[in-house]
């Protein structure tokens, strides 16, 4: 019992120890940045040229929201991670082409999509 009782005193130094305030004196030389939010820009000093494409609205095109986009030739690729991924894909008019939900476990479906690539070659 006397072996128990100094094991676990060791181990109970050994946690108070390393849980001490000198590991906390390196987490304060970080510098810190301060970004100044009241600064505003005017949004044509950023953008030189901006194009607005009001996507179709059908039920097929319909996507919950947008993670990323991809423009490529004459074709606006939208993906979601919602209801386990999928890209609903637009011309660049806005028309709505088709959409890529292919879930499942065959060899041309998936489980889940997180992320898209597009080979332009």
């Amino acid at each position: 019992m006397k072996t128990f009782n100094y094991i676990l005193f060791c181990v109970m130094i050994t946690l108070c120890y390393s849980c001490s305030n000198r590991n906390r004196e390196r987490i304060h030389n970080i510098p810190l940045i301060t970004i100044d939010d009241t600064k505003k820009e005017d949004i044509k000093n950023i953008v030189y040229d901006l194009e607005i494409i009001e996507l179709e609205n059908t039920i097929e095109a319909w996507i919950s929201e947008i993670i990323d986009i991809k423009i490529v030739d004459d074709k606006i690729y939208c993906f979601t991670n919602s209801k386990g991924g999928y890209i609903v894909v637009f011309k660049l008019s806005g028309k709505f082409l088709y959409k890529l939900q292919n879930i499942g476990n065959a060899g041309n479906e998936w489980i889940s999509l997180r992320s898209f690539y597009i080979d332009e070659e």
